[in-house]
């Protein structure tokens, strides 16, 4: 069941994405539409490899620059 759940998430970007590839040039689905959501789910991995490292090293950077600036509590 954890198998499932973990393929989730890839399973809503690849309708979302099955979805826009067939109302943006037919109306009904061809194989054309199912080579193309498996290009474009394809092409934003590197994009979510390159940028998950800035993301993740600007939000630590904004949580210790919180930390550090605020104001002292007694």
């Amino acid at each position: 069941s954890l198998f499932f759940i973990a393929f989730l998430p890839v399973g809503l970007i690849g309708g979302l994405l099955l979805i826009a590839a067939s109302w943006s040039f037919h109306l009904f689905l061809d194989e054309g539409a199912f080579l193309q959501v498996l290009a474009g789910f394809f092409m934003m991995i590197p994009f979510a490899i390159l940028f998950s490292l800035p993301v993740s090293f600007f939000f630590h950077f904004a949580a210790e620059s919180f930390m550090l600036l605020r104001p002292i509590e007694d």
